[in-house]
């Protein structure tokens, strides 16, 4: 164990800025708009931080509470599948498999603060305090450890129960009603949380701390686009970010000086996709008839079975054909879809045609073009393999596919059209894989940050600057360019094995309650 009295002086703030993007703050600086977020950049070092695949909320934070990819921490989207009833449940805390980074530092004497984070309710006993961020039960009391913390809030609301009116949760509906109530909300919920979190810096013992802001999320969704045209992004966004820069400014003062302050979002942002790829459509495109099943699942496994046996090449349409390899597709998020297989592939030749399978389908997928625009649908074609890894890989599909992001998915049986446009656009912005770091403090170098950083990098990064050893387990990597080398060279990181199975404890009962949060992620676009 680290001892901090001997150890490590520095304390350490997190900014959590959900889909928080440079895309925005470096035009704004430009303009003199945004002194607090300048004056960090100037003196520190910056750059985009890249997402989980795909860009989404639950995955991404849960990357960086675990420093691992869905693949270990098993978190791939806000849902998961029950294998034995095929349902599926709406992810909590209790459904991460690997050991979250508050724990390590826990292990090493120090106390954290955490407010806001999302995938974090139930809320884990931590030495020091917390409150659970998304997903959170609307009308919940039980989001906060220890239970004496609630002495100390004014006035707080839980994330999305925050942006109710009047039990009104569908936030497309809240905008066209009430628009400038809408955004009063978003903006009331970021200062009260802001004022709870300078409260709780003030009267609570800490050595770590950590607030997530959401509402630049719920803004950037509903109001990315000036209506005029003639702005990159809509002077709300502005409004917001200005805000976001002052009460940031606020909690700097707070930390002091030789706190080291890290700015990250969990995901980018962009304009939203203007027309819709018609998932059933193009599923067409890969599956042949299968009306007469009974007959050509006996007629073609006793063929495949048959050429097994002479040792004779596979037809891949055949074994597409037999019931070991029916195709399904499934809708993810936005502009990213699944392509997965009923892998019962039980030799070599079997493996090696499913293979070639998905070879076709990747090649004639990167191929398509919209009928309309003549644009390609499909920027990139990620065999899971590729970008997860570990003992839960194979719960994520086969293939996840990108689109352009000019694209969303949708499956529509009654439609027969493979893309058409998107009547009312009531979300102007969508995530991006880009997101933002921003690094300040004693340590941290002036660097412009050209390099690959992806979100479960942060996690080892914070155990290095309190001096705890780092697992070896984690898939992210200790971001040295944030750091001369000579520092490197006199402080050596430590690494200690920390096994994969260590967090498995978790009580993965499925919450009640946990229905009205579907419900909210419904209304917010996200299922």
């Amino acid at each position: 164990m680290v001892q901090k009295d001997n150890y490590q002086k520095n304390k350490i703030l997190i900014i959590g800025i959900d889909g928080g993007t440079l895309d925005i703050i470096l035009p704004m600086i430009k303009k003199n708009k945004l002194p607090t977020f300048e004056k960090l950049i100037k003196n520190g070092s910056y750059g985009k931080l890249l997402s989980t695949v795909p860009p989404v909320t639950a995955p991404a934070w849960t990357s960086f509470i675990t420093g691992t990819n869905p693949g270990r921490h098993g978190i791939f989207y806000f849902f998961n599948k029950d294998d034995e009833n095929s349902k599926k449940r709406i992810v909590s805390f209790n459904n991460i498999k690997t050991k979250p980074f508050w724990r390590n530092l826990n292990d090493n004497g120090f106390k954290v603060g955490l407010v806001n984070i999302p995938i974090t309710y139930p809320p884990d006993r931590v030495d020091g305090f917390i409150i659970s961020g998304m997903l959170v039960p609307p009308e919940a009391t039980d989001y906060v450890y220890p239970n004496s913390l609630f002495s100390k809030l004014k006035e707080y609301k839980v994330d999305l129960d925050g942006l109710m009116e009047q039990n009104e949760w569908r936030a497309g509906t809240l905008v066209k009603r009430n628009r400038d109530e809408f955004i009063k909300n978003v903006f009331r919920l970021t200062q009260s949380r802001a004022e709870n979190t300078l409260k709780l810096m003030k009267e609570m013992e800490w050595d770590f701390f950590m607030v997530v802001f959401t509402g630049s999320d719920r803004i950037s969704h509903f109001f990315w686009e000036d209506p005029s045209g003639r702005n990159e992004f809509s002077t709300i966004i502005e409004d917001y970010y200005t805000m976001l820069d002052t009460l940031i400014a606020r909690l700097i003062k707070e930390t002091g000086e030789e706190t080291i302050k890290l700015l990250m979002s969990d995901h980018g942002f962009g304009s939203s996709p203007k027309r819709i790829l018609n998932l059933y459509v193009l599923s067409k495109l890969f599956q042949l008839n299968l009306t007469s099943l009974k007959f050509w699942k006996k007629y073609l496994t006793n063929r495949i079975l048959s050429k097994i046996i002479k040792n004779e090449k596979l037809d891949s349409i055949e074994f597409l054909e037999n019931d070991k390899n029916i195709i399904s597709y499934h809708p993810i998020y936005a502009n990213f879809f699944g392509i997965g297989f009923n892998n019962k592939a039980e030799n070599h030749t079997e493996k090696n045609l499913l293979i070639e399978i998905k070879n076709r389908i990747t090649e004639k997928l990167l191929e398509i073009k919209d009928p309309k625009t003549g644009k390609k649908l499909v920027q990139q074609v990620f065999p899971r393999e590729t970008i997860y890894s570990g003992p839960l890989t194979d719960s994520a599909p086969d293939l996840i596919v990108q689109l352009d992001y000019d694209y969303i998915v949708k499956f529509h049986p009654a439609r027969r059209k493979l893309t058409y446009d998107i009547r009312d656009r009531k979300k102007t912005g969508e995530h991006r894989v880009e997101g933002l770091l921003i690094a300040n403090g004693p340590h941290i170098i002036k660097k412009k940050l050209n390099s690959n950083i992806s979100i479960q990098d942060v996690t080892p990064t914070i155990l290095y600057l309190m001096n705890c050893p780092i697992p070896r387990r984690y898939d992210g990597r200790l971001i040295e360019e944030l750091f001369s080398k000579y520092h490197i060279k006199q402080n050596k990181p430590i690494y200690e094995e920390d096994g994969f199975n260590e967090f498995l404890q978790n009580d993965e009962t499925e919450i009640d309650d946990f229905e009205e949060s579907k419900k909210l992620l419904e209304n917010l676009g996200y299922l």
